[in-house]
């Protein structure tokens, strides 16, 4: 575990590097450094405040939400609207797509100039999520060819990765693509995108919403006594409500370990063209030994690698995907995104997860749960054994797979990841589902940070949230 003075100094780094560089990386200019480190650092520290009038400190740095739990009883985590608030407050220029009202509007001064309805967005359930959060419009192409779908996309503004704003893509003998959602793409009309294409400067911030909070209130609640658990910071939160429910220590920074391979499968899915493949060989795996799925000579599609990277936390898994950008690049593409995804105190500094100074806190990783669960479920459905779509044949048989996530059989548990044990401690991050007594099914992340026992840690905190929020 870090020190008290090291963990100050990690801190210092941390919001060193993303003031200076990440948010420069995400934004490609210094005049949107402002508004992004801005709104980004301002909406969470206002969180963190309002925290305190949320919950009652128990002993530990354990707080619960207070007995009466009513909605402004909760602590309430933000959310992208928040940053949409505080882009117009500044009046700056941005467009916001937003799927859930399948709108593309633009903003000026705090006002709205300019409004177009979608065509068609992403479909996360078949690895199209449109990716969410803060972006900027990268580039401007009046046609660009993708290879993913085999089609030309006219009018074409890249935001982020393989994703685009376009018009209505068409395939080589002139057939309008049809089908009802994009592969993650923001498509709108050849009119409409024609007027956005004309009216868009390069480097004008984009941000992609979907759902907000949804404003889910637990009525009835009953807090019973919180159980002893060895973990030396948790978060249990609902992921559509935002509502944190129980925490502790949830903002220090932890080594993460093997989570990290979490947002490495996030990030090679949204900057990979999944039908790619690769044959294994020693320069993949920098000389280290074949592990028992990952063998040399193998040919693997993308997909195909998140198997033994998220069930069995390969190593070699980890270094193959990482062949398609190059180390150094996806570990940016990492620390890029969890800049766009809320997680200010999260750095990577390798892919593995074998690096102590993979860092990040149990509120960070709800952030990274929430946005997987929302954008990317098919990895939660591979952490499970669950057999998707690969784009390619398998070299080896979901069965012989061993299952290092600790919940496989349990019925309510829609997936998750686990670290190995890290400076003698364990850690991880799960989804699971509980039905409340109004009959809504609500969705709950769980984090586990510094655990002597990771399964027992993270089975009392469900059972304590389910008695506690869902019995009544």
């Amino acid at each position: 575990m870090f020190s008290g003075d090291f963990k100050i100094i990690l801190v210092s780094c941390i919001v060193l590097i993303f003031s200076t560089v990440v948010f420069l990386f995400i934004l490609g200019g210094n005049q949107k450094i402002d508004f992004q480190s801005a709104y980004l650092t301002d909406t969470l520290a206002n969180q963190n405040e309002e925290s305190q009038a949320a919950t009652t400190t128990i002993k530990g740095g354990l707080s619960v939400a207070t007995t009466s739990v009513k909605l402004a009883d909760l602590r309430l985590l933000s959310d992208f609207s928040a940053i949409k608030q505080g882009l117009l407050s500044s009046g700056r220029e941005f467009w916001e797509a937003n799927l859930a009202s399948r709108q593309l509007v633009f903003y000026q001064e705090g006002k709205e100039q300019l409004r177009f309805p979608l065509l068609r967005r992403g479909d996360a359930s078949e690895w199209g999520g449109t990716p969410l959060g803060l972006y900027d419009i990268k580039s401007k192409d009046g046609l660009v060819f993708s290879a993913a779908a085999d089609t030309w996309m006219p009018y074409s503004m890249k935001f982020y990765g393989k994703y685009y704003v376009h018009g209505e893509p068409y395939y080589e003998n002139g057939q309008k693509y049809s089908q009802e959602f994009s592969g993650g793409c923001v498509e709108l009309t050849d009119s409409d995108t024609k007027k956005v294409f004309n009216s868009v400067v390069e480097g004008t911030p984009f941000l992609v919403i979907d759902q907000e909070n949804d404003g889910y209130q637990y009525q009835n609640a009953q807090l019973i006594s919180f159980p002893e658990i060895s973990a030396e910071s948790f978060m249990a939160a609902d992921i559509g409500a935002g509502l944190v429910l129980a925490e502790k220590n949830s903002q220090a920074i932890f080594p993460i370990g093997e989570i990290t391979q979490l947002m490495m499968a996030a990030v090679m899915v949204e900057n990979t063209n999944l039908r790619k493949s690769v044959v294994i060989n020693g320069d993949i795996l920098q000389n280290r030994q074949e592990d028992s799925v990952v063998k040399i000579g193998q040919r693997f599609p993308v997909v195909g690698l998140f198997y033994p990277l998220l069930m069995e936390t390969s190593y070699n898994a980890a270094r193959a995907l990482g062949y398609f950008w190059g180390h150094d690049q996806t570990l940016a593409l990492m620390n890029e995104k969890a800049g766009i995804i809320l997680m200010p105190n999260t750095y990577f500094a390798d892919l593995s997860g074998q690096s102590s100074r993979n860092i990040s806190t149990a509120q960070d990783l709800f952030y990274l749960t929430k946005y997987v669960f929302q954008t990317r479920p098919t990895l939660f459905q591979i952490s499970r054994g669950q057999k998707v779509r690969t784009f390619g044949p398998l070299p080896f048989s979901l069965s012989s797979l061993q299952q290092n996530n600790i919940f496989p059989d349990d019925t309510d548990f829609l997936g998750g990841k686990t670290a190995s044990k890290t400076n003698a401690s364990q850690s991880g991050v799960f989804v699971f589902q509980a039905i409340h007594a109004d009959g809504k099914i609500r969705k709950l992340a769980i984090i586990v940070l510094g655990s002597a026992n990771l399964l027992a840690d993270t089975e009392k905190i469900y059972q304590w949230t389910k008695a506690s929020y869902f019995s009544n």
